[in-house]
This record gives structure tokens, C-alpha cells and sequence, in this order.
């Protein structure tokens, strides 16, 4: 091909490349798939913590959130301004947002506090922490919040509720069983004990104990009992530097009132121990607090007894002593910065020996001694889970060993209500090993703050506990003991041991719906059951409406109403696996030979007529219908008074029924005696008045309580406030006076009502007259009336002084014949047209005090940094305090006098209701004669 051949082809090629490849590059286009859009960005999860400048968390603050970058979202893909979220944080100070990635300002109010600066940040995808610290705008004694008082004032979770302050605190006893005493005094007899969320727990020594909380009229669903008053204690290891304590405290007979029963004191010492160390592991992660204490004591009892021909009201010359030991050891772990674990590790050993004797019990032989050890380990996890839930989940493994013997193994002799001799007749014990295992699940969405959860309470029992296996006779007078006539014998044979598994299980779900800012609608319903009753409809419902009515948020109504359950006990169905007739057999034999040389009963015969207990077929719950109604006042910033109403109806309530009673003095099925079968058909009724004040003169509104506090370091919604912290009633410099007046608080409570029931003591307790029909009567708690005043004083410095009066109608008790009037061997026959617990005893007063003087001294530590706290009182306006403790001395040394009945008030009791009995309707003994502790702490 020549040249211009060549070029003429190149020319025509090109001119088809030109026209040929935008028409290919169309159809190329065309045919093929559209291209796959970019993967979706990740949202990205924003976590907020608000705390104070002390690190306590900060709940109901607000969060605002900006996007400020240019790129659009679909929040504002209209245009305008830019996308803007208020979140508010949750009880434990978090706030949860979910975002598209990109660059955003993050800020965080609370009213009375400085708003934080605008800080910009980049959120990607996945998790985002952030956590903002809000100050006072200047350092000032106090600031009146006028966050929504009607609000507040409309929370259920914090009216209707006292906080212990930090002096009432330290005024309590070091002794674990003091301790519980003095709260309940303060409470209420039946008050519930909470220790963690923990409930029926052993109490934690003071040293561990962060606050303590009452809450009256307990009505939603997360509450078993039915409108219980609840003693919440929270506790907490130890804060920044490592710190401790000992202490000592003596109690010496020579110092203790005399029994007006008795014109001698018998010997009498008490020694308490204890030391504690806790504080800071790793900084702001991890801490610690071990507390050990103990006690070493003996006391004489009082006999009061009357044996032929003479009366016994003396001293016993016998020792009874008491040795306990306690360890408690307390561990958090910050995981991250929203969730914390908890664990505690808690021993307790108890032995004690000659038991048993004094009142009618005859010293010599009478005897007994006890060991009880008990372990437990709490683990404990609380925190946000996803974008708006909180969770806290608690697990209790606990193992416990127990163990019984008598000093003199002999026959027993009882004669009613005049005097018993012989052998205890107690050996074996009980070895147990439960759990308890619990969750709370929160959702907080707009109105509604909703809770759910759950309660496993169980545990393997074995048991080889035995009593009354040598036997006893009972006589109904001390005529019929002189002329040696018996009116039975009763023996225990057969084998001890048992083994079962007990289980208690709680399903709830509520929710606190704000239906305006100043009321609260609060639907709930419970649902319970447990092993070896099969009763599965055990659904309680409740509902409870809170309502501030007034713009001050002094004022709070309540009303409520649900349906609650109790349990069967545990000891209730062991003795119907143990005494079923089989595997162990109750002798009980009418009018047997009496021989006081040689006990013996004579030839019983091969198989003598036994007792039988056991759980009815078809059994159910007791089931109690609840309606109350409240006013919660606060009168001024110093001086607050509530008042509650509840009916509460009874059904379902145990009691025995005796399958097998005599008739015409033949027993229907004469090859058993008594075939008692639990059965639940009793009726209660109870109606109560509640009353309660609380007036503080002090400087500030936080100490004597208040309706619940609007920071709460660490604790869920419902839970119980910090305590007042060291240098709270310092402010305007008042700690620093010689004598303030000021410095005062009085708390009071009274309590009137009225409780019925047809159902015998005891799920095996027979009526006496055979029926429910002549049973409705006083019940064994019908209390009339209580009155509990406590003055709280830290007037004069560094002295504390506490003062607490209790006062208490008289309590019923039964009449009864003393004989066997019906032939079923059960001695608890009344006299005709007598009603049950037909008489009352003597009211009881009493008056307490403790006085604690404190002496600081040694170079003192860096001063801590200024202390806030935020409490709401009785529904009005928060205050929000700060103050600047000063640097702590390095050491100090308290002097403790503790006095229990201060004026030795011959409080009496134990009433003898036995018509045969020389001490019929009096008195055998006095509760509570003057004790005084001395007592000297030391901490550094």
C-alpha cells in the first residue's frame, strides 16, 4: 500500500472512530445496571453524664445538642435552623441520644447551677461519651431553686418520705441489733428493711452506711408487702484517701436498772468492738471498705415462777453469755463510665449458751446453747443499657449453718403458766443455701417512666433439727402436779432429717405517667407465686394518683389502692415434710402414768394414736385489698406534717384445721390424734391513721428529711438520698459558734388503728372453739395506739445530743382455762362467751438518749473541694446548697453515752392469760430495764 493509500485509510478511520464511540458509549450505558448507591453511615450513639463538681450525678438536668455543620439531616431538611435535641438525664445522670454523625455543640443545664460552655464535638459512628460538670455561678450558702415545684411535689418516688441527716446518723448505735431497734422506733415496728435493694437483709455496720431513708405508703407494684413502711439503706465504701476507725463501747451491770421483779441485780457486761478502713483503690474507679466488729457479753435472766408451795422471783445465778463476730467487706468497680459493679462479702457468727432459762423456765435444767454462721456475697451491676433503658441487676448467694443442744437431756415437765423443769430437748440444726436474684428494668419516654422487673428468691434446705424427743408431760395446775395427775404426754418419734427446695418468685411491671406537670397517674400490677402451693392467679394489680394542687408545691395529695400477697413460709411446709405422721410421729397420749422418779409414761403400745400436720389441697395466698389516702404538707422551709388513711381487707389468711377432733371424746380416725391441716379461709381487717411531723430551727432546710432530694448520687429514682455531708449546717459559719439554739430538729410520728382477724396465730393454729364463727377478735399486733418524738441537738459544738420517746398502748393477750375442756389436747380453750385476745396489758413508754462529743486534733488534711447537694423538701422548692468544708483534722476521737430507758420505766409483760395459773392476768416480766453504753471511737 502506498503512502497516500495509507493516509486516505487513517482518515477514513478516524472519521468512524469520531461518529462510532459516543453512539457505543450510549448503548454501552444503556444496557448496563444502574450503579449500587454508597453503604448508609452508622449512627452514631451519644452518652452524656452530668455530674456536680463533687462527681455526684445530676438527674432530671437538660441536654441540648446543635448541629452545626453545613450538611443537611432529616431533621432539618427543610431548611432553617439548624437541628436542635433536648434530652433530660435519667436518676442516674445520663443522657442518651442517637445522631447522624457530624459536628455538633453539646451543653447541660440544671436550674441553680451555671450553665455549662458550649463544647463542640465530632460524633462518628458507634459509641460517643461526653460528660459535663456543673458549678454554682458563685459560692453562696444556698439558692431557692424555682425548678417546677408542683412537679416535685407530684414525683411519687420522693414525697411521702424521710431522710435520716448525717447527725441522726451518727447518733445510732454501733451494735447491729441496737441499730435495727432505734430505726424502728423511729419507723415502726413493722417496717421492712432494704440494704442495697436487698430486702429482709442483716444490717451493715454504720461505718459503711451512706443513708438512710423512710418511705411510708408503699403502694406500687415493685413492693411485695402491702403499704409497708420501708427503711432503705444504702451503703458505700470508702472515698478518696484511705481512712479509719475503731471503736470500743462497754455496758457494765453496775450501771443498769433493776427489775422491780427482783430486789437484786444479777452481774451483767456488755463489750463491743469494731474497726474500719476503706477508701480509694484507683482513682475515680475503684474503692474499697472493710468493717470487722464484735461482741462479747453475758447477762443473768429473771426467774418468776411458782413452784408447790413457794414463789420463785429472783436473779439466776447462771450466766447466760453471747459471743458475735461480724466481717463486711464492700468493693466497686467503675466498668466504664456509666456502669458500675458492686460486690460485698458479709460473715456472721453467733454462739451463745444457757439459753432458755429464766421467767417460768427453772435454771438448773433448762439450758441450752446455739451457734449460727451465716455468709452471704452481693454482686451487685447497675447502669444505661441502649439508648433510653437502666438497668440494675443484683445477685445474693448466701450459705448458712445452724446448730442446737441442750445442757441436760431429761423429759420436760411443764405446768401452765406456773413453771417448767427438765431438758430443752433441742439437737440438730439447719443448713440452708439460697440466692436471691433480682433486676429492675427503666424506660423513661416523654410522660411515662416505666419499671419492670423481677424476683427469684429460693435455696436448698436441709434440716435435722429435733426437739421434744425425750418427751413432755403437761399439767394444767399446780394442784393437779402435786396429786401427779398428767393431762398428756407428747413425744416426738421418728426420723429428723429433710431435704427441699424453696422458691419465691415476683414478676412487675408499672409506670409514673405525668399527666400534667402537678399529677401523677401510677397503674401497676404484680404477679407472685411459689413452689408447693399451686396457686398461679396471684395477679395484683395497683393504682396510685399523686397531685400537687397548689402552684407553691406545698401541698401533695395521694391516693392508692391494690391487691397484695403473702407468702407461705418456708418453716410452715418443713414442719408438714417433717411431722406428717409418717416420717416422724407426735405422740400424744391422754391422762398417761406419771412417774416423777423415772419419767416414764409405761407401755404406750405399738402404734399410739400421733399428731399429723400437712398443707391443704387447693390452698392459696393470703390476699389483701388495700385502699389508702394521704396529705403531704409543707408548712414552711423549717416545718412539715403528713397525714395517711388505709383500709386494708383481708382474705385467704392461714390458719389449722384439725381433720380430726374428738367428737363426744372419739376421734374420727382413732389411729392419728390431731390431723391438723393448714387451710386458708381466715378474714383481717385492719384501718390505720398516720400522722407524722418533722420541724428543723437549722440555718438551712436540707436536715429533718424532706420529701426526697433532686440529686441523687448514684441511687435509682426510688431510692434513698445522700445524707447531708460534713459541713451541711455550717452555712453563714454557724458550726463555728460555741452555742447556735439553731441547730435543732424534732421528728414525730403517731399512729392510731384498729386489727382484726378469725385466723389463729400460726398456719397450724387451731381456733379454740373449733370454728371461725367465734374467732373475730383483736389480732395479736392490735397496737391501738404508738407515739414516737425524737429531738436531734448539735447546739452546743461539737456535741451531739438525741433524745427519742416512745410510747405504745397496751398489746392484747388470750383468757383461757388452762384445761383441755374439748378433749383435743390443745390448751388453748376459752371460757364461754369470752372473745379472743379478750385482755390487754399495761402501755409501754420509753425514753432513749445518746450523746456523742467529738475532739479533733493532728495537722490537718487538704481541704476538700466545695460540696453541693440538691434537696427537695416535702414538695417545695429544691435547694440547691453548697459549702466549703474545711480541711479535716487528721484525727478524731469521739466520747459516746448511749442510754436505753433513761428513767428505768417498769415497762410490764408477759401477762399470763391461764385462768389456773397462780400469776393469772399479771405481769412476769419488764422489757428493756436501763441499759448504758459508754463508748469512745477514734478515727483518723
Amino acid at each position: 500500500m502506498t503512502r497516500a493509500a495509507t493516509a486516505r485509510l487513517a482518515v477514513a478511520l478516524s472519521v468512524c472512530l469520531v461518529w462510532w464511540a459516543p453512539a457505543y458509549g450510549q448503548a454501552r450505558q444503556a444496557t448496563q445496571p444502574p450503579p449500587r448507591p454508597a453503604p448508609p453511615v452508622a449512627p452514631a450513639r451519644l452518652v452524656v453524664t452530668v455530674t456536680d463538681s463533687t462527681g455526684g450525678v445530676i438527674q432530671s438536668a437538660t441536654v441540648n445538642v446543635v448541629k452545626v455543620d453545613g450538611q443537611s439531616s432529616p431533621a432539618d431538611a427543610s431548611g432553617g435552623a439548624p437541628m436542635i435535641e433536648h434530652v433530660t438525664t435519667s436518676p442516674v445522670g445520663v443522657a442518651l441520644l442517637t445522631l447522624p454523625p457530624g459536628r455538633y455543640t453539646i451543653q447541660a443545664e440544671f436550674q441553680g447551677l451555671q450553665t455549662s460552655a458550649p463544647r463542640e464535638v465530632v460524633l462518628r459512628s458507634g459509641d460517643n461519651r461526653q460528660t459535663i460538670v456543673l458549678t454554682l455561678p458563685r459560692m453562696q450558702d444556698s439558692v431557692s431553686v424555682s425548678v417546677d415545684r408542683q412537679v416535685a411535689a407530684a414525683d411519687r418516688g420522693t414525697t411521702f418520705a424521710t431522710a435520716l441527716t448525717r447527725e441522726q446518723i451518727a447518733a445510732l448505735s454501733d451494735d447491729p441489733d441496737e441499730l435495727k431497734r432505734q430505726l424502728q422506733d423511729i419507723a415502726g415496728q413493722n417496717a421492712v428493711f432494704r440494704v442495697d435493694s436487698f430486702e429482709g437483709s442483716e444490717l451493715p455496720p454504720k461505718a459503711q452506711i451512706k443513708s438512710i431513708h423512710i418511705t411510708r405508703d408503699g403502694f406500687a407494684a415493685e413492693n411485695h408487702f402491702a403499704g409497708a413502711l420501708f427503711i432503705d439503706i444504702i451503703t458505700q465504701p470508702g472515698l478518696g484517701p484511705v481512712r479509719g476507725g475503731l471503736n470500743f463501747r462497754l455496758r457494765d451491770g453496775s450501771m443498769s436498772g433493776r427489775s422491780p421483779f427482783t430486789p437484786t441485780k444479777g452481774p451483767e457486761q456488755t463489750q463491743n468492738y469494731g474497726m474500719n478502713l476503706g477508701g480509694s483503690l484507683i482513682k475515680e474507679r475503684s474503692s474499697f471498705s472493710l468493717s470487722v466488729s464484735g461482741t462479747h457479753s453475758y447477762d443473768t435472766s429473771i426467774l418468776n415462777a411458782a413452784v408447790p408451795g413457794a414463789y420463785l422471783s429472783q436473779s439466776v445465778s447462771r450466766k447466760t453469755p453471747r459471743d458475735n463476730v461480724f466481717i463486711s467487706g464492700l468493693f466497686d468497680y467503675a466498668l466504664t463510665k456509666d456502669q458500675t459493679l458492686r460486690a460485698s462479702y458479709n460473715q456472721s457468727s453467733f454462739k451463745s449458751s444457757n439459753l432458755g432459762i429464766g421467767a417460768y423456765d427453772l435454771p438448773e435444767e433448762r439450758g441450752y446453747a446455739s451457734e449460727d454462721h451465716s455468709y452471704n456475697l452481693r454482686l451487685q451491676e447497675a447502669g444505661p443499657l441502649g439508648r433510653r433503658f437502666f438497668t440494675n441487676t443484683r445477685v445474693q448467694l448466701g450459705w448458712s449453718d445452724s446448730e442446737s443442744r441442750s445442757n441436760v437431756e431429761k423429759p420436760t415437765i411443764r405446768v401452765n403458766d406456773a413453771f417448767t423443769s427438765g431438758g430443752q430437748q433441742v439437737a440438730g440444726g439447719r443448713h440452708s443455701r439460697t440466692f436471691n436474684v433480682g433486676s429492675d428494668l427503666d424506660y423513661v419516654r416523654g410522660i411515662h417512666s416505666i419499671r419492670t422487673g423481677v424476683l427469684l428468691d429460693g435455696g436448698w434446705h436441709r434440716s435435722d433439727d429435733r426437739s421434744n424427743y425425750l418427751g413432755t408431760y403437761t399439767f394444767e395446775s399446780l394442784e393437779a402436779y402435786q396429786a401427779g395427775v398428767a393431762r398428756s404426754y407428747t413425744r416426738r418419734d421418728g426420723e429428723a432429717q429433710i431435704d427441699y427446695f424453696f422458691l419465691q418468685a415476683g414478676a412487675y411491671l408499672q409506670d409514673d405517667i405525668r399527666v400534667r406537670r402537678n399529677l401523677t397517674f401510677s397503674p401497676g400490677v404484680r404477679y407472685e407465686a411459689l413452689t408447693h402451693v399451686s396457686d398461679f392467679s396471684n395477679f395484683g394489680p395497683r393504682f396510685g394518683v399523686t397531685w400537687a394542687p397548689f402552684r407553691s408545691g406545698r401541698t401533695t395529695l395521694r391516693a392508692s389502692a391494690g391487691i397484695f400477697y403473702d407468702w407461705l413460709t418456708s418453716a410452715t411446709y418443713e414442719q408438714s415434710l417433717r411431722v406428717d405422721g409418717f416420717r416422724q410421729r407426735e405422740l400424744n397420749i391422754v391422762n398417761p402414768v406419771f412417774d416423777p422418779i423415772t419419767l416414764d409414761p409405761g407401755d404406750v403400745g405399738v402404734l399410739p394414736a400421733a399428731n399429723r400436720y400437712r398443707l391443704g389441697d387447693g390452698l392459696q395466698l393470703p390476699m389483701f385489698k388495700r385502699l389508702s389516702t394521704g396529705i403531704d404538707q409543707t408548712i414552711n422551709s423549717r416545718v412539715r406534717v403528713g397525714l395517711s388513711y388505709a383500709y386494708t381487707r383481708g382474705s385467704n389468711a392461714f390458719r389449722g384445721n384439725n381433720l380430726n377432733a374428738p367428737i363426744g371424746g372419739v376421734r374420727p380416725d382413732p389411729g392419728f390424734a390431731n390431723i391438723v391441716q393448714t387451710v386458708s379461709d381466715g378474714r383481717s381487717a385492719q384501718h390505720s391513721v398516720n400522722t407524722n411531723f418533722s420541724v428543723s430551727l437549722a440555718r438551712t432546710a436540707t436536715p429533718g428529711g424532706g420529701g426526697g432530694p433532686i440529686l441523687i448520687n448514684g441511687v435509682g429514682r426510688d431510692g434513698p438520698p445522700p445524707p447531708p455531708p460534713p459541713g451541711l449546717l455550717a452555712a453563714g459559719g454557724a458550726a463555728n459558734r460555741r452555742f447556735d439554739w439553731r441547730r435543732l430538729s424534732i421528728n414525730g410520728n403517731y399512729s392510731l388503728g384498729r386489727s382484726l382477724t378469725n385466723a389463729a396465730e400460726g398456719a397450724f393454729g387451731l381456733p379454740a372453739t373449733g370454728t371461725l364463727g367465734g374467732e373475730w377478735g383483736p389480732a395479736a399486733n392490735d397496737v391501738r395506739q404508738r407515739v414516737n418524738l425524737g429531738i436531734n441537738s448539735s447546739q452546743l459544738r461539737n456535741l451531739n445530743a438525741n433524745l427519742n420517746v416512745n410510747l405504745a398502748s397496751g398489746s392484747p393477750y388470750n383468757i383461757r382455762t388452762g384445761r383441755d375442756d374439748n378433749g383435743d389436747l390443745v390448751f388453748n380453750d376459752r371460757p364461754a362467751g369470752v372473745s379472743r385476745n379478750g385482755a390487754r396489758g399495761d402501755g409501754q413508754i420509753t425514753l432513749n438518749a445518746n450523746f456523742a462529743y467529738s475532739i479533733a486534733f493532728g495537722r490537718p488534711s487538704a481541704a476538700p473541694p466545695p460540696g453541693i447537694q440538691i434537696v427537695g423538701v416535702g414538695g417545695g422548692a429544691p435547694t440547691v446548697t453548697t459549702f466549703n468544708a474545711p480541711a479535716a483534722a487528721r484525727y478524731r476521737v469521739q466520747l459516746i453515752v448511749s442510754i436505753l430507758n433513761l428513767t428505768n420505766h417498769a415497762n410490764y409483760g408477759g401477762y399470763s392469760g391461764v385462768m389456773t395459773s397462780p400469776f393469772f392476768r399479771h405481769a412476769t416480766t419488764v422489757t428493756n430495764p436501763r441499759k448504758v453504753d459508754v463508748g469512745l471511737g477514734f478515727n483518723f
